[in-house]
């Protein structure tokens, strides 16, 4: 499992992409104030969470949006 939990400082938005065992895991981010948007790609089988300040939300393999 993975924990996504990013700190862009003064970025607005990145897009990343970094390896994982069984794959790639691909996040691109959009902040807005305290809010930010989330679009992660997760591999085949691999679970995780995603936190930003202080909320969270469970990921799942394949493709999902997070807003929080």
């Amino acid at each position: 499992s993975v924990i996504i939990e990013p700190s862009l400082g003064r970025l607005e938005n990145l897009e990343v992409e970094f390896p994982h065992p069984k794959g790639i895991i691909k996040v691109s981010y959009i902040k807005s104030g305290n809010r930010i948007k989330a679009k992660v790609k997760l591999p085949k089988d691999v679970k995780g969470v995603f936190k930003w300040k202080g909320k969270s939300t469970k990921l799942v393999a394949g493709e999902q949006n997070i807003s929080l």
